[in-house]
């Protein structure tokens, strides 16, 4: 057993009122190691449920004037397995708003810290899906350009980031078709890289509309179809989208269960596996999820090995 017979292992938790302390009082903690220390205990608490997930920005607000950027980095990986695994579906968005509106603030900050400053603005882009965020980030492409609260940030504008933004504003139904169009023809403009292609298709298959996921899941379980791999991770990039359109992946949950087994038994590896992780509702952690990955499990074929040990 792990740690048996280890007198030198202990796990240890936070006490509420420390956890309090630290998420308005985490600047005084004097060292960089100290606070890896009780960054890292959050972690685990959190992987425990001993800590709420929901909390974990007012961790991340106490860094807006950290300068290591591992440490920042520390933080962002537990928000991003947070809101992968940990937090209600209901809570998402607010969540992700906060994040992302931090990284802002940080970035905005961080003028005179080129690497840190560019390194907020991704983060702020892995978590960017509200309104008010994603108009702002389309005012840089039309700017060309990276502008916060007036002020022109030294990271410069680029393909990645206009390629980020295009993705979340086009899978929005906070914009007009129009507006999305437009944003796309300034986005693209003159870029005719492989890339900027590709993107532009998952754009296509990532607009809002119970008509198109429909599409794009009778193409995903054609057995006949003669798409290219590139082209079933572009279906599913479109496809899947736990942060916008919740409720319109929501109904395919069930049917997942229903033809995984089929796609497994008569698709080839590399398309079961984009398949069976890149659509999973494994998120949801219900007790129907459980018992449905059991059923799998009991009829698999215990020599696709990749599969069996995806549903364990």
């Amino acid at each position: 057993m792990l740690n048996s017979d280890d007198y030198g292992f202990a796990a240890f938790t936070i006490s509420n009122k420390s956890a309090e302390f630290f998420e308005n009082h985490l600047t005084k903690i004097p060292t960089q190691l100290n606070r890896v220390v009780v960054i890292s205990q959050f972690i685990v608490m959190m992987r425990e449920l001993l800590y709420p997930a929901t909390r974990f920005p007012k961790i991340l607000n106490q860094m807006i004037d950290e300068k290591n950027q591992n440490l920042i980095n520390t933080a962002y990986t537990a928000l991003a397995l947070a809101v992968n695994s940990y937090i209600p579906i209901d809570t998402t968005n607010s969540f992700c708003k906060s994040i992302a509106d931090f990284s802002l603030k940080k970035a905005l900050k961080e003028q005179e810290n080129q690497s840190l400053q560019s390194f907020c603005i991704d983060k702020a882009l892995s978590f960017l899906y509200d309104e008010t965020n994603l108009r702002l980030a389309a005012s840089w492409i039309e700017a060309g350009h990276i502008a916060i609260d007036g002020t022109v940030l030294k990271t410069a504008l680029t393909p990645e980031h206009r390629y980020a933004i295009a993705k979340s504003y086009c899978a929005s139904r906070n914009f007009t078709p129009a507006e999305k169009q437009a944003l796309r023809e300034k986005a693209f403009a003159g870029d005719t890289s492989d890339k900027a292609h590709q993107v532009q298709t998952v754009c296509d298959h990532s607009l809002p509309d119970a008509a198109l996921k429909e599409k794009l899941w009778t193409d995903l379980v054609n057995h006949e179809s003669k798409d290219s791999i590139l082209e079933t991770q572009q279906k599913i990039s479109g496809f899947w989208n736990r942060y916008q359109q919740f409720d319109l992946i929501e109904p395919y949950f069930e049917r997942y269960y229903a033809v995984l087994h089929d796609v497994v038994e008569t698709r080839e590896r590399e398309f079961a596996q984009i398949f069976m992780s890149g659509l999973s509702p494994a998120f949801m952690a219900r007790e129907s999820d459980e018992e449905e990955f059991s059923k799998l499990l009991a009829k698999a074929n215990p020599e696709k090995h990749f599969y069996v040990q995806f549903l364990k």
